[in-house]
């Protein structure tokens, strides 16, 4: 994934990383393994792990946690 590059964008300081084990196209532990190394990159990194929800569908198994997710880091 490039977007840990250390030319990258240095002006983002903070990620989350929104994923579940259950998605069938992104390995979680792919996504747990990038979080780590963007952490080492100096990056604020939150990962937060939905249970039985497929790709890009969090929003939808719990709209309530996703937002407040989205506030939170938007916030700082």
């Amino acid at each position: 994934m490039s977007h840990n590059k250390d030319d990258g964008n240095m002006a983002e300081m903070r990620r989350v990383y929104i994923y579940s084990p259950t998605d069938a196209l992104v390995d979680y532990k792919d996504v747990e393994t990038h979080a780590a190394e963007a952490e080492t990159k100096g990056f604020s990194v939150a990962l937060e792990k939905f249970e039985g929800s497929a790709h890009v569908a969090h929003l939808r198994k719990d709209e309530s946690r996703y937002w407040e997710i989205v506030k939170r880091t938007l916030e700082g």
